[in-house]
């Protein structure tokens, strides 16, 4: 192998949903039916522990051949769960993994053709870099010739030419990660799977590898499954985003429709910085509606099917889509649909302030406001007035937001 050959991509398409048990297989190596644009199919998976714990509850998803997807969640939400399924480290309680047409849910991890990127690199000390890598291409016998060849080849992919004598204790954190990749895509995986493979590196190393991975995916054409509880990662890197909350899909979707089109409150407070508000539904048309807040403030917002008129609902809007302006006294009345309040924290983050407001009622919200944007300081004390862009304000019916 001289280098890595691009895998071709298919278009996109919503993936589909079916919600029926189904048997599981006996390990045959049999081709099975799926749809042109399913590379990866999980068809109404369970995992189940003892004691009748469901780590995942009959779950369905698609992913495309060339996408990378990224599985997100909080701890114990069953993400690492899905992945370690698809490698075969894990076997499911009930449904089938197909890849490639092929049945997976029993075959071994040996003949999945899998490459996997782990959190602490499991990379052999006692061997040098040059045979971390080509472990996998003895374990498949393959001439010595080509193993060099494709050892080469891999580690100059990640950008580490001339390491192949050196031990993993004489890299950084972020060589060592490389070297885990390389050793991943060194046998021409079908896909590769990686496991929070960036949150022991420091900030600035982590973004520096996030725009390396999506670098060698669109150099390569991989389809790649990632899991991550860090929602940056996610948005950066991923063509799609799964989010999933107690071993359920709660939405599937491209990065910005995941962010500013949440399809539940979960989702919504999950992803990125959200400001909670509670008001009452008035009216409803051509799916926007006009809410009431307690201090009789209206203002319009998004609103989802199946919501009515007189409930009690909450307000989810991000700091970005705070508009804040200026006022000359906290009894200045402004516009009808302007809120008032007073600063009580302001923090300086170089392009950005992160402005803590008080509000009427003793509630306070949280905005981020472009330094380039304004010329105003809003030194705390200050008396302000707070709009919110209705486009990015959604309303979730008051119960969803329960805890």
């Amino acid at each position: 192998m001289g280098g890595f050959a691009r895998r071709s991509d298919v278009p996109a398409r919503p993936p589909g949903h079916r919600n029926k048990e189904t048997p599981l297989n006996d390990g045959t190596d049999i081709e099975i039916a799926q749809g042109d644009d399913d590379f990866i199919r999980f068809q109404a998976v369970k995992k189940s522990y003892p004691g009748g714990v469901d780590v995942i509850a009959n779950l369905d998803l698609s992913v495309r051949k060339g996408e990378f997807m990224t599985l997100l969640g909080p701890s114990g939400s069953g993400k690492s769960t899905l992945l370690m399924m698809l490698a075969g480290f894990e076997k499911p309680t009930a449904g089938t993994i197909v890849v490639g047409g092929r049945d997976f849910t029993h075959m071994p991890p040996n003949k999945r053709n899998i490459g996997v990127v782990f959190q602490d690199y499991a990379l052999f000390p006692h061997m040098t870099v040059a045979e971390n890598v080509g472990y996998a291409l003895r374990a498949r016998r393959v001439p010595r010739d080509q193993q060099v060849e494709k050892v080469n080849a891999a580690l100059s992919l990640v950008r580490l030419e001339g390491y192949g004598h050196r031990r993993p204790s004489e890299l950084s954190g972020g060589q060592r990660q490389r070297v885990a990749l390389a050793r991943a895509l060194v046998f021409d995986p079908d896909l590769v799977l990686m496991d929070e493979p960036l949150s022991a590196l420091d900030r600035q190393l982590r973004d520096h590898m996030q725009i390396e991975l999506k670098r060698l995916h669109e150099k390569l054409g991989l389809t790649v499954l990632f899991v991550t509880h860090d929602q940056a990662e996610a948005l950066t890197m991923s063509d799609r985003v799964v989010v999933l909350n107690d071993g359920a899909i709660e939405q599937v979707g491209k990065p910005e429709d995941v962010y500013h089109r949440s399809g539940s409150f979960f989702v919504a407070t999950f992803i990125g910085e959200t400001n909670v508000i509670e008001a009452t539904l008035d009216e409803i048309a051509e799916g926007k509606g006009s809410v009431r807040l307690p201090n009789g403030v209206r203002l319009t917002c998004q609103v989802s099917g199946g919501m009515v008129p007189g409930q009690g609902v909450k307000l989810l809007v991000r700091p970005e889509h705070v508009c804040v302006e200026a006022r000359q006294s906290s009894t200045e009345t402004g516009h009808f649909d302007t809120l008032p309040g007073r600063v009580e924290e302001r923090i300086f983050y170089g392009d950005h302030l992160r402005l803590t407001i008080a509000t009427s009622g003793g509630g306070s919200l949280v905005a981020k406001i472009e330094q380039h944007a304004t010329d105003q300081k809003y030194e705390i004390g200050a008396d302000v007035g707070i709009r919110f862009l209705p486009d990015y304000v959604r309303a979730y019916p008051l119960e969803e937001g329960a805890t």
